[in-house]
């Protein structure tokens, strides 16, 4: 799924043919997929891989339904809020993907 994913990703982000070609030629080289660039991104990006398969287990919502109903559940959604007001008000500035057209 995650090729098919790049594939058609690549579609949009890449203009140009001949960079187009070079993406999908290194997206399936043994190169592509060495043990330095792995570690160098397990470091960048452990913590959120490492929080997506936590919050994919059903423990998750057996805590929040413990949660649901008290003063610091309510906290914990004022939170999450406000730190997601936050996260998008920081990417303002980020070019969206589909305004290159």
């Amino acid at each position: 799924m995650i090729p098919a994913c790049l594939l058609t990703w690549m579609l949009f982000a890449i203009p140009d043919l001949h960079q187009l070609w070079t993406f999908a030629g290194r997206l399936f080289t043994e190169y592509s997929w060495s043990a330095p660039d792995f570690q160098r991104h397990l470091q960048q990006y452990g913590g959120y891989l490492a929080a997506g398969i936590l919050l994919a287990t059903p423990y998750p919502e057996r805590l929040w339904r413990r949660l649901q109903r008290t003063a610091f559940g309510t906290i914990v959604l004022v939170i999450i809020f406000w730190a997601a007001a936050y996260a998008m008000a920081a990417g303002q500035n980020d070019p969206f993907l589909y305004f290159s057209f």
